[in-house]
């Protein structure tokens, strides 16, 4: 029998409410979790090493804000402990909310044998996907999900997946989101659980919003340059995993 995942809440200490609105959710389902207090950006007294701001400033000419920067390193320091303990970690944020079957979900993904660096359990994208199923069960199944979906509330995380974004994110210009969801890129091998059996909630941001400003004409277009760039590849990825799929046999992706 599996080890069941650890589980870990990513929360702001100061969060007091949706702290005790996670520890009645997650023993509604009977789900022992540990809070993992995270990084407020907003205390950094300096930017992070990891931190690539030349390259954020030459692809997008807008900084990572301090929340965004504070997420990311939470995150990090999550998949360092996934290493140290060797065992898959439940990765949540405090805004989550679960719609479907957890607990079948996690049960299924302990006896699939494709290999995988981390299972998103929630995302942003519910219409229009691309996805390659894999296994089936009941009125839902474990793909791999060939659109982009972002948000990172909440997905399932191996150790050698953990020490693959570790090592990818030694240097890092993008929110975590957006870099875990940079496959093409990166080499990360991710499924996720359709539909998704978490939401995000809709509540207050703690990352806090970034500040708008008007964009030079230089810049758009520079921005603009990067995108393309960014969605060639990515489409080019995902036709490539496509056609392997319908080329395999058993319908499962080498």
């Amino acid at each position: 029998m599996a080890t069941a995942p650890q589980v870990m809440v990513i929360s702001l200490t100061r969060a007091a409410d949706r702290r005790v609105a996670v520890a009645e959710q997650l023993g509604r389902h009977a789900l022992d979790f540990r809070f993992f207090d995270a990084i407020d950006g907003a205390t950094l007294d300096a930017t992070p090493p990891q931190y690539d701001r030349k390259q954020r400033m030459k692809r997008y000419g807008l900084d990572l804000t301090a929340g965004e920067l504070g997420c990311f390193l939470s995150h990090r320091a999550v998949w360092r402990e996934c290493v140290a303990s060797q065992r898959n970690v439940l990765v949540l944020e405090d805004d989550f909310r679960i719609t479907g079957d957890l607990h079948g979900a996690l049960d299924e993904i302990s006896s699939i044998t494709e290999p995988w660096d981390f299972i998103r359990l929630c995302g942003d994208r519910v219409v229009r996907r691309i996805a390659v199923p894999i296994r089936s069960f009941g009125s839902s199944c474990i793909a791999e999900e060939l659109s982009d979906s972002m948000l990172t509330t909440a997905y399932l995380l191996s150790p050698p997946g953990a020490e693959k974004l570790i090592r990818e994110s030694e240097k890092f210009h993008l929110p975590v989101d957006n870099f875990m969801e940079m496959r093409y890129a990166y080499g990360f091998r991710s499924l996720a659980v359709l539909p998704y059996p978490i939401e995000h909630a809709a509540v207050p941001s703690t990352i806090g919003d970034r500040r708008v400003r008007r964009k030079t004409l230089g810049l758009q277009m520079r921005r603009l340059w990067f995108r393309s760039l960014h969605d060639i590849r990515r489409y080019t990825w995902a036709v490539w995993r496509l056609y392997a799929a319908r080329r395999s046999r058993q319908g499962r992706l080498p």
